[in-house]
């Protein structure tokens, strides 16, 4: 197209556009269109001239849907790592639990669970899978849940693992040693000041009946005979997490191994 064209034919728009938004801002109400009297517009071919034709009554426009920003989070949420830092996405590990509502189905599972449900502040799960016979076991569902808001809020939960798991009485109960490590007050203290602390613990799980009448394992506390460790790691900011992601340090040296591996062979 000539070049003079082009400036006329966007003169022309711009007029159009102008002329429009004026006519939007100077009318002193909208105009609604009775919907009696609506057309749609159809063209057979580019060679024929547009055909007015009456819509049909059964015709329906589907309304626009949009996502809230609370389910796209929740979309989101989903295909990052999990908080028990197992390497797996939250929608294959511990979201199940904590917010789809199944039951674990073995030890470590409730306490992989739990610890996302301390990350994630999932107070309702920690109280679900807490045993009768633990020592902060209450009726008054309304004040434990006040309390472990309050000490969820205090605290940054950052890395847990499981050491080791042993069947004390065969399906009925069992002890699981793990480690984690949180952060103290951070969103209180100043960063250079915040202290990261490590703890292990040997757990005690018992298998009960819960409120359907089915059988689950509950978290009873931590096992008497076994010495808990409660160690500073680091006072300051925490340092930048190693690229590879949310899994185990394991994991994340043995994907760097193989993809090691595959550059040298590449090169060959």
């Amino acid at each position: 197209m000539p070049r003079h064209n082009e400036t006329v034919l966007a003169g022309i728009l711009l007029s159009l556009v102008v002329s429009s938004v004026n006519g939007f801002i100077s009318s002193p109400r909208p105009t609604f269109v009775n919907p009696s009297k609506l057309r749609t517009w159809s063209a057979a071919s580019p060679d024929e001239s547009m055909e007015e034709r009456p819509r049909d009554a059964t015709e329906q426009t589907s309304p626009v849907e949009f996502s809230s920003p609370e389910s796209e989070l929740a979309s989101l949420r989903q295909m990052l790592p999990c908080s028990c830092r197992s390497g797996k996405y939250f929608k294959s590990c511990c979201q199940p639990f904590v917010e789809g509502g199944e039951i674990p189905t073995s030890p470590e599972e409730v306490l992989r669970a739990r610890f996302t449900a301390y990350a994630q502040k999932k107070v309702d799960f920690i109280i679900r899978t807490t045993h009768e016979t633990h020592p902060e076991f209450t009726l008054d569902v309304d004040g434990w849940r006040r309390e472990l808001t309050m000490f969820i809020r205090s605290v940054e939960f950052e890395t847990f693992k499981i050491i080791d798991s042993e069947e004390l009485e065969p399906g009925s109960k069992a002890a699981v040693t793990w480690s984690a490590e949180m952060r103290v007050l951070p969103d209180i203290l100043r960063p250079e000041v915040v202290q990261t602390k490590a703890f292990t613990e040997r757990s005690i799980l018992l298998f009960d009946s819960n409120a359907d009448g089915l059988g689950q394992w509950y978290y009873a506390g931590g096992d008497e005979d076994f010495e808990p460790t409660n160690e500073l790691v680091r006072t300051g900011p925490k340092p930048p997490r190693p690229r590879g992601g949310g899994g185990d340090d394991k994991k994340v040296k043995a994907k760097a191994k193989v993809k090691a591996k595959a550059t040298a062979g590449s090169r060959r």
